[in-house]
């Protein structure tokens, strides 16, 4: 088990200690919520290592998450029409945060002003933020979160002109709701009701440049 931050693994260990200080001092009962606050810490940031695809073309899965929907619309951000791939979080799974495609950054969003692409949910509580990506192949793509009635939490630490890396970590999310915003032309090699695995599991790929130059 690997935690993302070093001075999260110090508190870890210092938790623990403590817990083991007070159970010798004060007994068991006293020292549960010190073990309650370690397991807590460990549980939440948790990154056990991910092996992403060694497709550059491929688009990975930013969290584990289920395919909640997959459809075809305009998007606010830029006014393209694009596919949508909807996830909503996996209850137990990791709250690491991965990039989908290796690129930078070029623009994010934030705010309430911006509105989900159609397929409006009941429990929808608005837009937290949406990044612009484009990759070394030149493709663009977008990243919108959403809150519902869970924890919000968000930490993307790579900023616009920042390059990040194909399945690999960018941050922390307890965000329930993933849009991943692709160009028409990518293959989704996922379905609606699938399991995906962040940082790991292939959801699409980019149409390859040669394919692209002949329309």
């Amino acid at each position: 088990m690997y935690l993302i931050k070093a001075e999260v693994a110090l508190l870890a260990f210092f938790l623990a200690l403590t817990a083991i200080a007070v159970k010798v001092s004060y007994g068991v009962l006293a020292s549960l919520p010190f073990w309650l606050a370690f397991i807590l810490l460990v549980f939440f940031f948790r990154n056990p290592p991910r092996k992403p695809p060694s497709n550059p073309m491929a688009i990975v899965a930013p969290i584990d998450a289920l395919v909640a929907y997959h459809f075809t619309a305009e998007e606010p951000f830029q006014g393209e029409e694009r596919q949508i791939l909807r996830l909503r979080r996996r209850h137990g799974g990791i709250f690491s945060l991965f990039s989908p495609a290796e690129g930078q950054i070029l623009q994010t969003w934030y705010g309430e002003r911006y509105q989900r692409p159609q397929r409006q949910l009941s429990r929808d509580r608005g837009h937290i933020c949406t990044a612009w990506i484009r990759t070394d192949e030149g493709d663009d793509m977008l990243m919108s979160f959403y809150r519902a009635f869970t924890l919000r939490y968000l930490q993307m630490r790579p900023q616009p002109g920042e390059r990040i890396g194909q399945g690999k970590a960018i941050g922390l999310s307890t965000i329930q709701y993933i849009d991943i915003l692709l160009p028409l032309d990518a293959e989704v090699k996922v379905a609606v009701g699938d399991t995906v695995k962040g940082g790991e599991t292939t959801l699409g790929q980019f149409a390859h440049r040669s394919k692209k130059e002949r329309f």
